[in-house]
């Protein structure tokens, strides 16, 4: 008798069926893992714009007239062909109106980054602003320049 080695076909496909499985866990994992990054990227422009305002109003003794109203964050800037993944603005907490305009009062501000591509729908929408207020919340209806909704809303604070 000759002595035959190998695998059988059942021992292949369940060989093949736990690569999938294991692959598919990988890809989930990994974009929930560019989700993070690419919201860690955008706090910390906000927290860059926090700065600022701080100074401004230090120099200013107030918001009204800070020069930025947006900035887009760009998850790899020095790429050839850099990736727009957040939108940045900056308003006037008391009327949501740009701090450079003339309708600001310039006693408190908020800072918004919403994700620019909606093919991604998993980065949150962040908000900070002058009151305390640093949460973020998938759903845009949730999310004004006070609050980004309840934890029953999905709103979670960072």
């Amino acid at each position: 008798m000759k002595n035959i080695q190998g695998y059988t076909l059942i021992e292949l496909m369940v060989v093949m069926a736990l690569v999938g499985i294991m692959t598919g866990y990988a890809i989930v994992s990994y974009s929930q893992h560019r989700e993070t990054q690419n919201a860690n990227i955008a706090k910390v422009e906000m927290q860059n714009l926090q700065i600022q305002l701080q100074e401004y109003k230090a120099t200013n003794l107030t918001y009204k007239g800070f020069p930025t109203t947006s900035e887009s964050v760009y998850l790899d800037p020095s790429a050839r062909s850099p990736k727009k993944i957040y939108e940045i603005s900056v308003v006037d907490l008391d009327n949501g109106v740009a701090l450079n305009s003339n309708a600001a009062i310039g006693n408190d501000w908020a800072i918004k980054a919403t994700p620019v591509s909606q093919s991604n729908p998993g980065n949150n929408i962040i908000l900070v602003n002058s009151q305390g207020v640093q949460c973020m919340n998938k759903k845009s209806d949730n999310v004004t320049y006070k609050t980004c909704g309840t934890t029953a809303q999905n709103s979670t604070s960072w």
